[in-house]
C-alpha cells in the first residue's frame, strides 16, 4: 500500500523520566544535556525530564536529579529555548484522602512562569482520579498546559472505563492520555479505547505504550489510525521492565509513513551507540518471555524487573515465583509477596523431566576459624594476600560462586557456596568440575549428578528482615549467596569468622547496600570481621596484620 498517514502528531520522549527506573533517576547532568541535545536535533515536540516530588516522598534508595527535578539544578536546559519541557508527578503523592494537598504543591511546584517547564503530567491509576482531576485544575491555575494520565488500563473492564473516560474529561488538562503499564492491550483494544474516550472527551488524547507483549509500535500505529494527538516514546525503549515504545521506531515511522519532514530520526544514532547502548546492556531492559508472561497475568513490571536484573535465577524460576505472586498483590509492586513467591519457589524440587535425588544435609564442622570469600573485586585484588592468609593459618574457606581453583587449590579444608540452581547446573556442568564439596540451597538436584560430585544441602529461607540460624535450615532476609555462605560459617559457633570480598557499594544509599548492612547489625553480636576493604559497617583488620 502507498496510502500515507496525514494527520501529525506529537511525539514527546520520556527517556529521562521513564529510563529513571532502570537507574533510579542518577543521570549525570553533562549526559542529559546531551540526550536533551539529541532529542531537539531530532525535532521532538516535547521533553518529560523526570518526576517533581514533594518531602513526603520516600525511597529504600538513593534516587537522583530527575526523580526530584529541582529547578536550580536544572538550567542546563537553557540551552535550548526552543525546546519544550515537562514533569510528571505521582498524584497520590499530592493527595489526602483524594483531595489536593497544597502544602505538598507549594514545596516542589512555582508557578510555570518561574520555571524552565511548560507542561505538568499528572499521573494516576483509576482510585485516585477523582482527586487527579481536581488537581489539574491547580496546575492549569499555575499557568502549566497539563495532561491527565491514566495508568494502568488494562485492568479495568468496560464498565470501569466508562467510568474512568466520563470523570477524567470534566477536568481542564489539555490532553487526556491512556496508558497501558503492563503492556498487555492488543491493537483493536487501542482503538476501542480511544473510541470510548471520544465518546466523554473532544480534547486531545495521548497514549503511552509498554512492551511486554512486543506490540507498542503496533500499538501504537493503531492509536495514531484512529486519531490519537499524542504519542510518548524513550530512546531504545528504555523504561522499567520490558521498556517502551522505541523513539527510533515512531520517528522514521512518522518520517517515512507521515510525511513528517521536520524531524531528523538519524539525529539519535549517536547518542544511540554512544550512551543507551552500553546503558541496556547494564541495565538490560527491553522484551523477554518473563516480561511477557507479567503482561499476559497483570502482574506489575517491577516484580520481574527484580528478579531478572538480579540475575540469580533461570527463566523457569523466574516464570514459578511470577505465577506464585498473590494474585491480590499483582497490580502493585510488594516487597514482601515478591519476598514469599520467592521463598516458595526456590525451595520446590527442581521441575524437570528427570530423576531427582534427595541431598543430604549439610553437617557444621567443629572448627574456631572460617575465611568466606565472596566475589567482589577485593577478591582479585588481593589474592595473593588470601593465599598467603589460608597457607598460614589454616582456616575452612568457603567460597561463594568460585570463578576458579585458586583458593581451593591451597587449602586443605575448602567449601563452595553456590545458592541456588542457574549457578549450581554451570558449575556441575563444567569440565573443571573439582571433587571439593559443595554447600547449595536447594533439596534436590537431577540424578545425573550424583556420582562425580560431593553435594549436600542446607536449606535456605526468605523472609524480609529475619535472619535465624537453626539445626537444619537458616532463614535470611534476601536470597544473597554472601548472606548464606557467612550463614554457613556461623553454624560451626566458631571463633572467628574472617571475610573477604565482600566491598560493599560505592552508593551506601543503594538498597541492596541496605540490606546487606541490616544482615550484619544482626549478626553484630558474632565474631566477624572483613580483611579487606569493604564499604559495609563491619569491623575491619586488614589482612597485612595477619599474615607474615
Amino acid at each position: 500500500m502507498t496510502n500515507k498517514a496525514t494527520k501529525q502528531v506529537k511525539i514527546l520522549d520520556c527517556t529521562l523520566r521513564d529510563g529513571g527506573y532502570c537507574n533510579n533517576w542518577q543521570f549525570e547532568k553533562k549526559l542529559a544535556g546531551t540526550v536533551v541535545n539529541s532529542l531537539s536535533n531530532a525535532g521532538v515536540d516535547l521533553i518529560e525530564i523526570g518526576y517533581k516530588s514533594p518531602q513526603s516522598h520516600s525511597s529504600k534508595s538513593y534516587e537522583g536529579l530527575f526523580r526530584y527535578c529541582n529547578e536550580s539544578q536544572l538550567r542546563f536546559l537553557t540551552n535550548y529555548p526552543d525546546t519544550e519541557y515537562a514533569f510528571m508527578v505521582d498524584t497520590k503523592e499530592f493527595l489526602i484522602d483524594n483531595k489536593v494537598n497544597i502544602k505538598a504543591i507549594d514545596e516542589c511546584i512555582p508557578s510555570c512562569n518561574e520555571s524552565i517547564f511548560t507542561w505538568a503530567r499528572l499521573a494516576t491509576y483509576y482510585p485516585g482520579l477523582h482527586g487527579t482531576v481536581e488537581l489539574a485544575d491547580v496546575f492549569c491555575d499555575l499557568g502549566y498546559r497539563t495532561t491527565i494520565n491514566l495508568m494502568g488500563t488494562s485492568l479495568l473492564n468496560h464498565k470501569d472505563l466508562e467510568k474512568a473516560f466520563s470523570l477524567a474529561a470534566t477536568g481542564n488538562q489539555d490532553v487526556l492520555y491512556f496508558s497501558d503499564s503492563f503492556g498487555d492491550l492488543r491493537p483493536n483494544e487501542v482503538c476501542q479505547c480511544i473510541n470510548l474516550i471520544q465518546q466523554f472527551y473532544k480534547g486531545s488524547i495521548g497514549i503511552h505504550t509498554h512492551d511486554n507483549n512486543g506490540l507498542a509500535f503496533a500499538n501504537t500505529i493503531a492509536a495514531i489510525d484512529a486519531g490519537i494527538d499524542f504519542v510518548d516514546a524513550t530512546i531504545r525503549g528504555m523504561g522499567r521492565g520490558a521498556g517502551n515504545l522505541r523513539l527510533e521506531q515512531i520517528l522514521l515511522y512518522s518520517y517515512f509513513k507521515m510525511d513528517n519532514t521536520n524531524i531528523n530520526p538519524s539525529e539519535l544514532l549517536e547518542v544511540i551507540d554512544s550512551v543507551f547502548i552500553p546503558l541496556q546492556q547494564k541495565y538490560k531492559w527491553g522484551w523477554d518471555y518473563t516480561y511477557m508472561l507479567s503482561a499476559m497475568q497483570n502482574i506489575h513490571p517491577t516484580y520481574c524487573q527484580h528478579l531478572r536484573t538480579s540475575n540469580q535465577y533461570n527463566i523457569e524460576q523466574v516464570s514459578a515465583i511470577l505465577n506464585g505472586i498473590d494474585p491480590s498483590q499483582r497490580e502493585t509492586f510488594n516487597e514482601n509477596a515478591l519476598l514469599k513467591a520467592i521463598d516458595s519457589a526456590v525451595n520446590e524440587p527442581l521441575q524437570m523431566n528427570e530423576p531427582l535425588v534427595e541431598l543430604p544435609l549439610y553437617k557444621p564442622p567443629e572448627e574456631s576459624s572460617f575465611l568466606v570469600i565472596a566475589t567482589g573485586p577485593s577478591t582479585d585484588t588481593y589474592r595473593d594476600e588470601l593465599v598467603a592468609f589460608i597457607d598460614q593459618k589454616s582456616p575452612v574457606v568457603i567460597e561463594c560462586n568460585p570463578k576458579n581453583t585458586v583458593f581451593e587449590d591451597v587449602s586443605d579444608r575448602y567449601l563452595k557456596a553456590i545458592l541456588n540452581w542457574v549457578r549450581l547446573q554451570k558449575a556441575l556442568d563444567s569440565p573443571d568440575l573439582s571433587k571439593a564439596p559443595i554447600i547449595t540451597g536447594l533439596t534436590k538436584i537431577p540424578e545425573k549428578y550424583q556420582t562425580h560430585v560431593n553435594v549436600c544441602s542446607f536449606p535456605c529461607h526468605i523472609s524480609k528482615g529475619n535472619t535465624m540460624l537453626q539445626k537444619a535450615s537458616m532463614t535470611l532476609p534476601a536470597y544473597v549467596v554472601g548472606m548464606f555462605a557467612v550463614g554457613l560459617a556461623l553454624l560451626s559457633r566458631p571463633s572467628k569468622v574472617y571475610l573477604a570480598g565482600f566491598d560493599g557499594y560505592k552508593d551506601t544509599h543503594n538498597s541492596k547496600h541496605q540490606e546487606m548492612n541490616a544482615f550484619w547489625k544482626v549478626t553484630s553480636l558474632y565474631p566477624l570481621v572483613s580483611i579487606t576493604p569493604t564499604t559495609y559497617s563491619l569491623k575491619i583488620e586488614p589482612v597485612y596484620h595477619l599474615i607474615k
